[in-house]
């Protein structure tokens, strides 16, 4: 008995050896292709048996790089390389050795490493907007992105009640046409520019996520000193299992809202739908005529609709010509789908945002056709189609483009033929939850610096933004022991329609704390103002965002003397009617951008603004703006690009748009 016991026990702990001897793993933030901070000593860690030493090699073609270390009684290691120049391709190896045994265990090889410098790009939206979602001119774009020594890797979206060690798997990949369509935008322009400019490799770490806010990316401790955000923060810390279990119901809530939404309507039990409502002269009891787009949002699962007769004459010539019938929408959201007569259409392959969806002739019919659209909006269940006067049908003859038929009027819409829509509770927009999960675990990892945009989502709490977000950049750079960490951000772009006269402006209260974040060292700001879309929040020239970014790298991060700002207010005067204006970063000079400059505003001791007139002047004290209104006799205070979206049009001669303010009492 007592020797079946000794049997069993070295089965037993053959058996945990074997186990723990296979549990040597690097953290999931180095891999294949990784590009690691050059000139900088690099932290390389994992996990594996307590009780190991852990040995670790670069090998090049001409060098040879050795460490060791102990893990830790947690079963974690790490170990920092000496700094490298840039250059590469280095492989590194990782293997334990047991103290009771000579024998190596089984390695960790990764491959084809650089050392260059290494960028994090984080924020919402507009920063984790990739190439193919409709970038400008973006086929061109990917077909010129074989790069190989530009390397991302793209941090997955989680978020966590607690800070996490670990990633959800991950990869870095070598910039190529295969590869490029699934990047960022803005930071695949910077480091395009940076690659080429620098001749370094160049890594990006993406870590965004769309629709979030810049309390999810700060530490709760950081949150518990602001007042905005303290309670939320205090309850996360004081609870996490709690919340975590929340924050998995949200997300099985989230999957049920996918479902539905998912379901395909040729395919589905949906196909009723389609099929008995595309026949002509269907019965449609129950649906509502209105015009699109819609007066007040419709929820749910949104049914849109229309008769569009066409002639037999009309078909033959369609048909002889043999090119597509245009449709144009106007705006969607990303759950919308199109329908001509029972048969999908869909926007060609590389189409950008303008482009209209393409019907094939062949899908159409002398008399009734029935167009359909099956659309949601799973962000906040406000579902519409289009613009005012802007769905209609093209038809091309010769190149030339012919509206065929103005389609606003004449739909009838239904949102009760499937289920009312769940929306998921939102907690990955939650205090300290990104950070946690999307962050944290990548903050040992040397950079040289941070681009970021982000703040869409703070507008209603503008004035709560210069605080969160100083105090967000002073944490990450105390997270990262880099207390002169460059980072560099984007201000927001102009969105909605222009008005006529000064009002009050939440985006522009936003982006003048923006500007006060620049208080803190190596910090820089990409001013955009130029390039907003009134209709569309996410613009699509991304082009102009990562130059401007590159910009501000060259100065700030590699001390270059370059003008990679817009002009800056300095001070003003008042003399008499008008109020002059002076302003840093003029480059080579100011400039207007058109015939009239505009976008400035004047008040008085009322505080009520007026539209003022205003001109560039140059003498011997410089080169500044004088601006009046003739409904402002005693002027005070002064706007510029005070507006969610401003037609201001001062520039420098390098190109680059000043920046918003007001000034004065």
């Amino acid at each position: 008995m007592k020797s079946i016991l000794l049997l069993l026990f070295f089965v037993s702990l053959s058996a945990s050896f074997t186990v723990n001897a296979q549990s040597l793993a690097l953290d999931d933030v180095f891999g294949d292709h990784m590009v690691l901070q050059r000139n900088y000593s690099v932290p390389i860690s994992g996990t594996g048996t307590p009780n190991t030493t852990v040995n670790l090699r670069f090998v090049s073609n001409n060098s040879n790089h050795n460490y060791e270390t102990k893990i830790d009684n947690n079963g974690h290691w790490r170990i920092n390389i000496e700094p490298q120049k840039a250059g590469g391709p280095f492989d590194l190896y990782v293997e334990q050795t047991h103290k009771s045994s000579t024998e190596n265990h089984p390695n960790i090889k990764i491959n084809d490493v650089y050392f260059g410098d290494v960028w994090l790009a984080s924020g919402q939206s507009n920063m984790e907007w990739k190439l193919k979602w409709q970038v400008n001119n973006w086929e061109a774009e990917v077909a010129d992105s074989n790069f190989p020594l530009i390397r991302f890797f793209d941090v997955p979206n989680v978020y966590k009640s607690e800070p996490q060690d670990d990633l959800q798997s991950a990869n870095w990949t070598l910039a190529s046409s295969d590869t490029s369509s699934e990047y960022s935008a803005v930071a695949w322009f910077f480091a395009k520019h940076l690659h080429t400019d620098k001749n370094v490799p160049i890594g990006i770490i993406d870590s965004t996520w769309g629709g979030t806010p810049a309390e999810a990316w700060t530490p709760l401790e950081t949150l518990l000193n602001e007042p905005g955000y303290k309670e939320e923060a205090q309850a996360y810390l004081d609870e996490p299992a709690k919340w975590q279990a929340t924050f998995d119901d949200a997300l099985e809530e989230q999957k049920a809202q996918q479902q539905l939404l998912n379901k395909n309507p040729l395919t589905d039990a949906n196909s009723e739908i389609l099929l008995s409502f595309s026949k002509p002269q269907a019965t449609l009891a129950g649906w509502q005529k209105t015009s699109l787009p819609l007066t007040n949002a419709s929820s749910d699962i949104l049914w849109a609709r229309r008769a569009i007769d066409i002639a037999q004459s009309e078909l033959d010539a369609f048909v002889k010509n043999a090119k597509p019938i245009e449709l144009d929408i106007g705006y969607y959201s990303p759950q919308t789908q199109v329908f001509i007569n029972a048969k999908p259409i869909k926007q060609g392959e590389g189409a950008s945002k303008n482009d209209p969806f393409l019907i094939p002739v062949n899908y159409l019919k002398s008399g009734e056709n029935v167009l359909m659209f099956r659309t949601a909006n799973a962000w906040d269940n406000r579902v519409n189609i289009g613009n005012i006067n802007q769905l209609k049908l093209y038809n091309r003859v010769n190149d030339e483009r012919r509206v065929f038929a103005e389609i606003n009027d004449n739909w009838a819409v239904n949102n009760r033929l499937e289920g009312v829509v769940p929306m998921p509770r939102k907690y990955y927009q939650a205090s300290g939850v990104l950070y946690n999960a999307m962050i944290h675990p990548i903050e040992h990892y040397p950079l040289k610096g941070v681009i970021w945009y982000q703040g869409e989502s703070n507008v209603s709490r503008a004035s709560e933004y210069e605080s969160l977000f100083t105090n967000m950049i002073r944490s990450w750079r105390q997270k990262w022991q880099q207390a002169d960490l460059p980072f560099l951000f984007v201000q927001l772009a102009s969105m909605h329609p222009q008005r006529d006269q000064p009002m009050q402006s939440s985006w522009a209260e936003l982006r003048e704390a923006q500007t006060k974040t620049l208080k803190l060292d190596n910090t820089a700001m990409a001013v955009i103002i130029d390039a907003g879309e009134a209709y569309d929040i996410h613009p699509r020239n991304k082009q102009i965002v990562g130059e401007r970014l590159y910009l501000a790298a060259k100065a700030v991060a590699y001390g270059d003397e370059v003008v990679y700002s817009g002009p800056s207010i300095v001070k003003h005067r008042v003399q008499e009617n008008e109020v002059i204006l002076h302003f840093d970063s003029i480059g080579d000079g100011l400039m207007l951008k058109g015939d009239t400059l505009l976008g400035f505003e004047v008040a008085g001791k009322d505080g009520e603004y007026a539209n003022a007139q205003g001109y560039i002047r140059s003498d011997e004290s410089g080169n500044y703006v004088v601006v009046s209104s003739m409904a402002v006799t005693s002027p005070v205070s002064v706007r510029y690009a005070w507006a969610d979206n401003s037609p201001a049009n001062l520039y420098n001669k390098n190109g680059l748009p000043a920046v918003p303010f007001r000034i004065g009492e």
